[in-house]
C-alpha cells in the first residue's frame, strides 16, 4: 500500500459551546485540496466525531486522491433550548468556519462535500437543499461565506423532519403521533413546541 504523506489536528474550535469541535487530516499538496465533512449520528442526542474513524479505507482513499477529510462534533438537544435546529446550524457554522480560513488549511472553497450518517446525513442534506445563508451584511466575517456545497453524502437518513408528514409516510405501519406508545416529549424537545399541532 502506498505511503500517504499528511497532516492531522484534532479538536480544533469552531465555536462556542465545548462540543464544537473539529478534527481535520490534511493531505500534501502544493494546491488547495478539496474537503470531505463527515457529520456524525446519533439523533441529536449522542454520537462523536470520533465515529468517523471507523472508515478508515474511506479516508485512505480521500488522502490518495487528494482530498482533505475532517470530522466535527455540534451540540445535541440537551444543549440547547432551540432543538434541533441548534445542531443542524453548528454543522453549517463549520462549514462557513472552515470556509473563512480555507488558505490557512489549504482547502480549495469551492470544492467541498458533506457526508454522514443518519441526523449527520440529515444535517447535511439541509444544508445542501438549503437557500444560501451567507450574509454579507453580519459583522461576523465567518457569516458572509456561502453555505453551498458540491455533494452531500447521506447514508440511512430520516426521510424527513417535517413531522406533519410522518403519518403519510408510516402511515401502513399504523403510526400515529397522539398514539400512546410514541414519546411524544422527544418531538416537543426536538422542534421546541409544547403540542402537537
Amino acid at each position: 500500500m502506498e505511503k500517504v504523506d499528511y497532516e492531522f489536528a484534532s479538536n480544533i474550535r469552531y465555536g462556542k459551546h465545548r462540543r464544537n469541535k473539529f478534527d481535520i487530516v490534511l493531505p500534501e499538496s502544493d494546491s488547495p485540496t478539496p474537503l470531505v465533512i463527515y457529520i456524525h449520528g446519533g439523533g441529536f442526542t449522542r454520537g462523536d466525531k470520533k465515529a468517523a474513524y471507523i472508515h478508515t479505507d474511506s479516508i485512505r482513499q480521500f488522502l490518495e486522491n487528494g482530498v482533505a477529510f475532517a470530522t466535527i462534533n455540534y451540540r445535541y438537544l440537551e444543549h440547547t433550548d432551540e432543538g434541533v435546529r441548534a445542531s443542524m446550524e453548528d454543522c453549517r457554522d463549520f462549514l462557513q468556519f472552515i470556509r473563512y480560513y480555507a488558505t490557512d488549511f489549504n482547502i480549495d472553497k469551492e470544492r467541498i462535500a458533506l457526508y454522514g450518517p443518519s441526523a449527520g446525513g440529515g444535517a447535511g442534506l439541509w444544508i445542501g437543499m438549503h437557500d444560501d445563508f451567507a450574509d454579507p451584511t453580519s459583522n461576523d466575517l465567518i457569516k458572509h461565506e456561502s453555505t453551498k456545497v458540491s455533494a452531500v453524502v447521506s447514508l440511512g437518513t430520516q426521510a424527513t423532519y417535517d413531522l406533519t408528514r410522518w403519518e403519510e409516510i408510516f402511515g401502513e405501519y399504523d403510526f400515529t403521533l397522539d398514539s400512546p406508545m410514541f414519546d411524544q416529549q422527544i418531538l416537543y424537545n426536538f422542534y421546541v413546541i409544547d403540542s402537537l399541532p
